[in-house]
């Protein structure tokens, strides 16, 4: 082989060299680009993966996670007008305490009509396949449901909530001062709660007997139930007095 046969020679084997790891890098890249792009399609079938995101969210207490899941169509309609109306909705779902892993149970709507808590004050921008409860249990003693509606958009599972008309949103407005008025009461009764009704009611608290602990609060202070049950929340979640 003469210099010049010998230097082409040199040439193509950089060349393929070169085209190798072109082609490496390309089959590499794809590769991690589909796995991305498997990792963000649900599973089609099942909403479970919607379920465990939801929960990520409602812990993380952060507004744009939590918008994260919800369907465009029900982004559409937030808007200054209806944000009242979804900030009540996640203030309500961010005080959950969660402690064991959630129980998650998925119900097909199917064709079935669909039976959804707006009184026929809201309207669902799209129609939910299913529906998600997800069971929250803190300990023996303390629990919260959330229940889910939701479709698949071709690529995830989203959240499906109603765009709210005007008085839905003044509802919305009057409820959160409420909730607001009644917090503040709960705290009050909780911090002047006398010493020995507290070791009763922590004790019926420990033993399982939560009802049993509203209604003797109650009964011991004149309050209302709904009342009792927000200072008997406040003692179960172990918040002391400030």
């Amino acid at each position: 082989m003469n210099e010049d046969e010998l230097g082409n020679a040199s040439r193509a084997t950089s060349i393929l060299k070169v085209g190798s790891r072109s082609v490496a890098v390309f089959i590499t890249a794809f590769a991690l680009s589909t796995a991305a792009l498997a990792a963000s399609t649900d599973d089609a079938r099942s909403p479970d993966a919607l379920a465990q995101r939801f929960v990520a969210a409602v812990l993380s207490k952060s507004v744009d996670q939590r918008k994260s899941i919800i369907h465009p169509s029900t982004l559409a309609c937030m808007n200054p007008q209806t944000q009242p109306y979804f900030d009540w909705i996640f203030s309500k779902q961010f005080r959950i305490v969660a402690g064991s892993k959630p129980k998650v149970t998925v119900t097909s709507i199917g064709k079935h009509p669909v039976v959804m808590p707006t009184d026929g004050h809201s309207d669902y921008p799209v129609r939910p396949s299913h529906q998600i409860q997800i069971d929250f249990v803190t300990d023996h003693y303390r629990s919260s449901s959330v229940v889910l509606f939701v479709a698949h958009d071709g690529v995830q599972w989203r959240e499906i909530l109603p765009c709210p008309r005007g008085d839905v949103i003044a509802q919305s407005r009057a409820n959160q001062i409420a909730e607001q008025k009644e917090a503040i009461r709960a705290q009050d009764l909780r911090d002047g709660m006398p010493r020995a009704l507290r070791t009763e009611l922590l004790g019926l608290l420990r033993d399982g007997r939560k009802v049993e602990a509203v209604r003797r609060h109650a009964a011991a202070t004149g309050t209302d139930l709904s009342t009792s049950k927000g200072v008997i929340e406040l003692l179960a979640n172990g918040q002391a007095p400030q």
